[in-house]
């Protein structure tokens, strides 16, 4: 079996072991995450939040359980219960595969008998890969959005998310912005606990927009970054790119992480995705108002650094010693 151009054996060499804690002092290697586990990893990880689940709250225990499912991820093999089982082929496969193992968690939820008394927050971490790569690679789409996994367009940074408190919060739906990072504050204001002062804070509260004790989001803008670049600010409707993002040529090309991006001539590429969402009419020489905007979220971010460097990011191009 290869897997885009890799064959198993390569991919068992390259792959991590899974390990749980044991000690202070290490870690145990439980087995190894090849290929054969990847097909049944999402149903074991479903089972073991049963588990805590069910443990917590037979102890009548408050706690915070974070579910790290890994479907659609590459490679899309599933365990024989799912696979073939859709009529798009194998990341459909893995949808179903994904689905069911959030209906058992659900479930265990609601059977535990806590599900007035739980938040229940599902999200995804990035958006799909409907164009760029290998077709085994790509699966899913990013709705009216343009953009890629990898790069920071809309489609690879906004995805649906989907919040649960039965009886606190109102069923709606909104577009308001709200980034992952919004959480912390958040919920440390639902369950009353303090959030540090002595670091900068990239979340913002949001409890009364969720809640629908407010009509709007707390949340102007939002920055993405590839390693400590900035690549993308989001202020209101409006997506600023100081370097425009581009496919790399190849057969098939690639966009998103395995793209590329142009340098400009001093100025900001920026678009207005309500009116725009495909990214197609650059506004720079007609909504120069906007930039003072875009220039103020860049600047507060860069201040914060004089006192709170960001660690080195991971970069496998540039090589220091």
């Amino acid at each position: 079996m290869e897997q885009n151009g890799f064959s198993e054996a390569d991919i068992k060499k390259a792959v991590p072991y899974i390990w749980e804690g044991t000690t202070k002092d290490g870690l145990k290697k439980v087995r190894e995450y090849d290929v054969e586990y990847r097909r049944q990893v999402e149903d074991d990880i479903a089972k073991a939040s049963v588990k805590i689940i069910n443990e917590k709250s037979a102890a009548k225990e408050p706690f915070f359980l974070l579910v790290g499912l890994t479907q659609t991820h590459y490679p899309n093999v599933t365990s024989p219960e799912f696979s073939g089982k859709s009529s798009i082929g194998p990341y459909g496969d893995a949808l179903l595969q994904h689905d069911h193992a959030v209906g058992e968690i659900l479930d265990a939820i609601e059977k535990a008998g806590i599900e007035d008394n739980t938040i229940v927050i599902y999200i995804s971490d990035n958006g799909s890969t409907p164009i760029g790569g290998p077709a085994e690679y790509r699966g899913g789409s990013n709705g009216m959005y343009t953009g890629e996994l990898g790069d920071g367009r809309e489609g690879s940074i906004r995805v649906p998310g989907m919040i649960k408190w039965p009886g606190k919060i109102p069923a709606r739906k909104d577009n308001g912005m709200f980034a992952t990072h919004d959480f912390f504050p958040t919920l440390a204001n639902i369950i009353g606990a303090q959030v540090p002062t002595d670091r900068p804070i990239d979340g913002i509260d949001q409890t009364d927009f969720i809640l629908g004790k407010q009509e709007n989001s707390n949340r102007e803008s939002f920055i993405s970054f590839i390693g400590n670049e900035i690549v993308a600010v989001r202020w209101h409707q409006y997506r600023f790119y100081p370097k425009p993002f581009m496919s790399a040529p190849g057969n098939p090309s690639m966009a998103g992480i395995g793209g590329v991006r142009l340098e400009g001539n001093s100025m900001p590429y920026f678009y207005n995705i309500e009116k725009d969402p495909r990214e197609e009419n650059n506004l720079a020489a007609v909504m120069g108002w906007t930039v003072p905007h875009y220039m103020q979220a860049v600047g507060t971010y860069m201040k914060s650094l004089e006192k709170y460097p960001n660690p080195a990011p991971v970069n496998l191009t540039e090589f220091k010693k």
